[in-house]
């Protein structure tokens, strides 16, 4: 990131024109040795690109993949510690376009230059570069009108044709799962109590728990495997922090299935009810719950469309 920086004074210097723009593409490429999960790494490395901006009055770009994570919100999606979003004065999410086939949007994920979220739609299409060669190239072209979409919206996974229905088994199975792990982690044999006592059968349960990216983790002070909802990047980030100030230069890269020592990120441990005879190896640990029999949760779940 320094290197970037001394680039943009050396080209003013050399040129006599000032620099307006800077593309960083992606903007990992650019943190060294540094970590770019840790939040403090991260932010030190802005920092002096952030002044230079500001001082020059440049408009710096930087661009980032999402990961492939379900279940989460849009900032949570971004590759690497939260500062990046964090230090931006605006963040943008591309994704396919919410009702036309074949095109995409643009939607504001997080902004400090104005109040409304939505979103606009464009097009990639070929075009001949009219100098005579014959050759063609892409080129943008802008969908008129803005759309009212949010971030979250537009990354949220596309429902397979089975599942439109609000009234299906599925998205019965999913609302459920999703009220029941709402406040932390849950022990699985009281999510699977819980579901049998709905009506919600073992087989739509693992469904729904692939639709929205259930993970299986142990938690410090209640005995078997615990069903819980994905890290948020806050939360994450939070755990990150918290190993940063404890155990010094430890590494603090933060995933989706990291829980702070003694700490729960969503909440309070579910309560413990009975348990049949079906999840007793669950209970006492020996393996997670990860498919009806022990076999892989059913394929049928969602996929992600970016």
């Amino acid at each position: 990131m320094h290197g970037a920086v001394r680039l943009c004074v050396r080209i003013e210097e050399d040129s006599g024109y000032p620099v307006r723009l800077v593309v960083l593409d992606p903007i990992t490429a650019y943190v060294g040795s540094k970590d770019g999960h840790n939040t403090s790494d991260v932010r030190g490395l802005l920092a002096p690109l952030i002044s230079l901006a500001d001082r020059r009055r440049m408009t710096v770009w930087a661009l980032s993949h999402l990961n492939k994570s379900t279940g989460m919100d849009a900032m949570s999606r971004v590759t690497g510690s939260g500062a990046y979003v964090a230090a931006s004065r605006l963040a943008l999410i591309f994704g396919d376009h919410p009702e036309l086939d074949g095109a995409y949007c643009m939607a504001v994920a997080k902004t400090n230059l104005g109040k409304e979220k939505t979103g606009i739609g464009y097009r990639v299409v070929e075009v001949d570069t009219g100098d005579g060669s014959g050759m063609r190239a892409p080129r943008v072209e802008w969908i008129p009108g803005v759309l009212d979409v949010d971030a979250d919206s537009l990354l949220a996974p596309k429902p397979k044709a089975t599942d439109t229905d609000e009234d299906s088994a599925k998205g019965d199975a999913v609302r459920h799962l999703m009220d029941v792990l709402k406040s932390g982690p849950v022990r699985s044999p009281v999510v699977y109590d819980g579901a049998k006592a709905a009506g919600i059968s073992k087989r739509t349960l693992e469904r729904a728990r692939g639709a929205l990216d259930v993970r299986s983790v142990m938690v410090e002070g209640s005995p078997g495997w615990h069903w819980r909802l994905p890290l948020t990047k806050a939360e994450q980030d939070a755990i990150a922090d918290q190993d940063d100030a404890t155990q010094g230069d430890t590494d603090t890269s933060a995933d989706e299935d990291r829980q702070p020592p003694g700490h729960l990120a969503g909440g309070e441990v579910g309560e413990v009810g009975d348990v049949e005879s079906e999840d007793r190896q669950d209970r006492q640990g020996r393996h997670p719950p990860e498919g009806p029999k022990g076999g892989d949760v059913d394929g049928d779940a969602d996929e992600l469309v970016l």
